[in-house]
């Protein structure tokens, strides 16, 4: 099972949404796999991989990079939390509905 750590506790995150999160992030065995996203209750859910840099055509080299800097602005935002260990090369974004 993977490490489901949640951040971002400012928010009230549906158990429906943190359910999906787990399940995405779960799915993903090799972090070189392509990224997936879905919604669910408004929610954006979206996974993040060292393949989402891949296939963004950046230099192998800045995978790392990238994928941290990604990592700490949706930790940074507060409209959002994450879930996993971005160093195991795969995280997961839960973004919240925009307000009116």
């Amino acid at each position: 099972m993977c490490r489901q750590r949640l951040t971002a506790s400012r928010l009230a995150v549906p158990e429906a949404v943190k359910r999906r999160g787990v399940e995405m992030l779960e799915s993903i065995g090799d972090p070189l796999l392509v990224c997936d996203s879905c919604e669910v209750e408004g929610w954006w859910i979206e996974t993040h991989t060292l393949g989402c840099r891949n296939a963004a055509d950046e230099p192998e080299q800045d995978w790392w990079i990238s994928h941290w800097a990604i990592f700490d602005e949706y930790e940074a935002d507060h409209r959002s939390a994450t879930m996993g260990d971005p160093g195991d090369g795969k995280f997961v974004t839960l973004m919240c509905p925009a307000s009116d």
